[in-house]
């Protein structure tokens, strides 16, 4: 089931990258009219990046005793990047990452991102003559890497008395914590301009929200761009 929806969200990131890419062109003309610009029309850049992950929602089905419910870890890791500039204020980029610090949940389950890869169109705009603003909205592929823990929780028996007992997260859940591998993606950030080719960004967005069991993992982060 997981799978045909991944399949069908590959389908629909085609058709609105086609659809997208159709309504710059005369977009960009418009917006070039009120004199502002960015001058970055036609630039590359490269960045690096170090994140916060926080997964929220997470539901961990207990072998004894109910699940924990909305449960919250931050995990961090380090991203790269490589965009282009279609024209002053529209730009398109790929980004990878990886995790590199994970979180403990109630002492029973250890969760970070494995990896993700994420495509993104954005529209940024000058705010002053050293700091500009954008918007990001795109898709990504993502994995996570969980580790399950025993620990004692207590219970109460049969007998109606409340007794400490090792326990686990149940077998029903799923191996690599989420069930789905693609997920919309977007991000708001301001840059800051520190030389005429080097660029501090900071974002805050939404990684994933995984549709099968409610995940969602919200991201924010420092980059340093270098454009050329």
């Amino acid at each position: 089931m997981s799978y045909q929806k991944d399949l069908n969200l590959l389908k629909l990131i085609q058709s609105l990258s086609l659809l997208v890419f159709a309504m710059l062109t005369p977009l960009s003309k418009v917006l070039a009219e009120d004199g502002q610009g960015t001058g970055k029309s036609g630039k590359d850049y490269v960045s690096i990046g170090l994140v916060m992950n926080e997964f929220r929602s997470v539901t961990i089905p207990m072998k004894l005793g109910s699940a924990y419910l909305s449960q919250r870890a931050q995990t961090y890791g380090a991203s790269i990047a490589y965009g282009s500039y279609i024209d002053d204020y529209f730009k398109v980029e790929l980004r990878a990452g990886q995790g590199i610090r994970d979180d403990r949940i109630k002492n029973t389950l250890d969760v970070n991102m494995a990896y993700w890869f994420s495509w993104f169109l954005g529209y940024q705009h000058p705010i002053t003559d050293y700091m500009s603003g954008y918007a990001m909205y795109g898709f990504s592929y993502y994995e996570a890497d969980e580790t399950r823990r025993e620990a004692y929780r207590t219970v109460t028996s049969e007998l109606e008395t409340q007794v400490e007992v090792l326990t686990s997260p149940s077998d029903s859940l799923e191996p690599g914590l989420f069930g789905t591998k693609f997920s919309q993606s977007w991000a708001l950030g301001l840059e800051f301009s520190l030389t005429d080719s080097i660029f501090l960004a900071v974002e805050y967005g939404r990684l994933l929200n995984d549709t099968d069991n409610n995940i969602k993992v919200r991201q924010a982060g420092t980059h340093l761009r270098y454009e050329f």
